[in-house]
């Protein structure tokens, strides 16, 4: 049992050092996007308080994301589902043509507005993803590990139009 136990852990171990930095690599706040061929360029708008509630007013689809630059699910979340191709054109798409707002909450350092805003939302810890919209003002709760199905059932299922 010691002997299986150790290969296990050794093999977490060499597994983690190699994806670590990878995924923990800097991204910039204005994300870009990229989907081949069209230059997608979807920028973050920072959350705050009453940003959602004026959004929604707007008749607009809100895409909410609580992330911290410590948060590696929130990387791989960003990496593999919502930076995918056909998730970010539609998402660009939908932006540019007024029925998107993508707010995104750092909560890298503690942020009281942020903690009462996932307490709100039955939610202690990140990353924390909602869709809210029109259709459904409380939001769509996301899971925690997001893929590009999850994203585009839900969006969806908020009315926001899909390409």
């Amino acid at each position: 049992f010691a002997v299986r136990a150790t290969r296990v852990i050794i093999t977490f171990t060499v597994v983690a050092a190699l994806a670590v930095p990878i995924l923990m690599s800097p991204q910039p706040r204005k994300m870009p996007l990229p989907v081949a061929g069209l230059g997608v360029d979807v920028a973050w708008q920072p959350w705050q308080e009453g940003s959602i509630a004026m959004h929604l007013a707007k008749e607009q689809v809100v895409f909410v994301d609580v992330t911290a630059d410590w948060c590696i699910t929130c990387k791989v979340n960003k990496r593999f589902a919502i930076n995918d191709p056909a998730i970010a054109a539609r998402l660009g798409t939908a932006q540019r043509q007024g029925t998107l707002a993508m707010l995104q909450a750092d909560w890298t350092r503690p942020d009281d507005a942020i903690s009462r805003f996932l307490v709100q939302n039955g939610r202690f810890g990140i990353p924390f993803n909602a869709i809210f919209s029109p259709s459904h003002p409380t939001g769509i709760i996301l899971p925690e590990l997001l893929t590009t199905d999850i994203l585009d059932s839900n969006f969806d299922l908020a009315g926001l139009a899909a390409n």
